[in-house]
């Protein structure tokens, strides 16, 4: 057993949580004060979102990949299009057209789809041919339902 490498994993894994409950409790501070900002300006009493802020570790390549797929097909899950592209607060229409947006950036994984702007371009596109099979959704959906703290 390599004592050094096992306490660099650990350290490694502490370190991971402790950031992983920042920026939590980033998001859920963020999350009340802008509820107390919308319901004063708009004089409302209703909660905006449906849950609590939730947060899941994604620690390879192949399932970040695998997760923006689950958001980027949400909105046709639901029922509101009948393509991600016909959803346009999504990071789809950049990465598979190449529309502007001044915040959304490309991730480096995404760079790593091609060498250059069509490549990428025809590889995200390929991403969306098929969708995320019924037992991927409910392994996400498991994972997000999972505290992390």
């Amino acid at each position: 057993m390599d004592v050094h490498k096992e306490s660099i994993e650990i350290a490694i894994a502490v370190e991971t949580r402790i950031f992983v409950s920042a920026v939590s409790t980033r998001m859920q501070s963020l999350g009340r004060r802008y509820m107390r900002y919308f319901n004063a300006m708009y004089q409302s009493t209703r909660m905006q979102w449906e849950g609590r802020y939730k947060s899941s570790l994604i620690n390879s390549d192949r399932y970040l990949l695998t997760f923006i797929r689950y958001i980027e097909f949400n909105p046709e899950r639901a029922g509101m299009v009948e393509h991600p592209g016909e959803y346009t607060c999504l990071s789809y229409l950049v990465n598979a057209w190449q529309a502007k947006d001044r915040l959304i950036h490309h991730h480096p994984i995404y760079r790593q789809l091609g060498t250059g702007t069509d490549e990428r371009q025809a590889s995200y596109l390929e991403l969306f041919r098929h969708h995320i099979d019924n037992d991927t959704v409910h392994e996400i959906r498991a994972a997000l339902n999972q505290e992390l703290y």
